[in-house]
């Protein structure tokens, strides 16, 4: 039996919880300040035991735990299960700040505890295929993303905006898809101190570069990824896991360079060509994230996102809103 403890039982957390409850051999424990919520989560799920203060929780001896509360208070939850000795699992993202996220890594490192945290786009079946075809696609020149939906009202007035919510996932798939961003520019449109929109240039490689548009300004829910290659492009929807490739018929034509802008683009070495539906095995992307966790701490299998790469994401989102408020490229440390 693995037991787990979700701290934090709001949107996400009762997410977590739910799929939990439902995997065989697992034992669910949960704790949440609001006593109204907690209760009402623990009474559904028939959990083994909730409590209102995750130190409390703690005390029991746990194999893993998910931390599901607000960004603002992972350092000080992660720190508390450190100290316990439990494997973490934290929801993105790491941190609101990247000092914090540097001390939590090194506290993780110092006491030999599994650490990894919820990019969970990169258990999309989606993100899963695309990584499996990159090398069919040709040299990469350039990726895009956007990301956009209505403004969650649950957020509305909080410290965080689009980019710890919403940005983190593409700039996680991205990099783990096609490479490390080094350096972008950004447009950022905020309401009071949340930022609502963010339209961003990224440079990846000499060779490769990308674009994201994140938005919590739009009617219209969209969560879609297109890389493009020598050979052609591969478009991914997140949401509907659907997956085409769109061939390029010139793709014979195009020279090694180390400029596949100007070779591609500006010596029109580019056509249209069919497409090609590939076929996806839809599956919950949490619930994959969470076996991924599991097997961590039963079989000892590698985890798929590291906190190192969870860093990462967090520099490049807090990246485009230096970028967005000082009008200026910025490089990726």
């Amino acid at each position: 039996m693995t037991r787990i403890g979700v701290i934090g039982v709001g949107t996400m957390g009762s997410n977590h919880v739910r799929i939990l409850s439902e995997m065989e051999d697992v034992e669910v424990s949960v704790s949440d300040l609001d006593k109204e919520k907690c209760f009402a989560i623990a009474d559904k799920f028939k959990v083994k035991s909730y409590y209102f203060d995750h130190k409390e929780l703690l005390k029991e001896n746990l194999d893993g735990v998910v931390i599901a509360v607000p960004s603002k208070f992972h350092k000080d939850v992660f720190l508390d299960c450190v100290e316990s000795g439990v494997n973490v699992l934290v929801e993105k993202p790491i941190s609101e700040n990247v000092e914090d996220a540097e001390l939590m890594i090194e506290k993780a490192k110092e006491k030999g505890i599994i650490f990894t945290v919820g990019h969970v786009e990169r258990f999309n079946p989606v993100v899963t295929k695309m990584k499996s075809l990159m090398k069919e696609i040709g040299d990469v020149y350039l990726v895009n993303t956007i990301r956009a939906g209505p403004f969650p009202k649950r957020f509305y007035g909080s410290h965080g905006g689009v980019l710890l919510d919403l940005a983190v996932h593409d700039i996680d798939v991205i990099s783990f898809l096609v490479g490390k961003i080094s350096d972008l520019y950004a447009h950022v449109l905020k309401t009071g101190n949340q930022e609502i929109y963010a339209n961003v240039l990224y440079g990846i490689s000499e060779k490769t570069k990308g674009s994201s548009e994140f938005s919590w300004v739009s009617p219209k829910r969209v969560r879609k990824i297109e890389v493009f290659g020598t050979n052609g492009m591969l478009s991914g929807d997140y949401h509907n896991q659907t997956l085409s490739f769109w061939e390029n018929p010139e793709s014979g034509e195009v020279p090694h360079s180390s400029n596949l802008f100007e070779e591609i683009l500006m010596k029109g070495n580019i056509s249209a060509g069919k497409a090609n539906e590939h076929e996806i095995e839809k599956e919950e992307p949490l619930k994959l994230e969470l076996q991924n966790f599991l097997d961590s701490i039963n079989k000892g299998t590698e985890v798929l996102v590291k906190p190192e790469e969870a860093l990462h994401a967090l520099k490049v989102a807090v990246s485009i809103l230096k970028s967005g408020k000082d009008n200026n490229a910025v490089k990726i440390e």
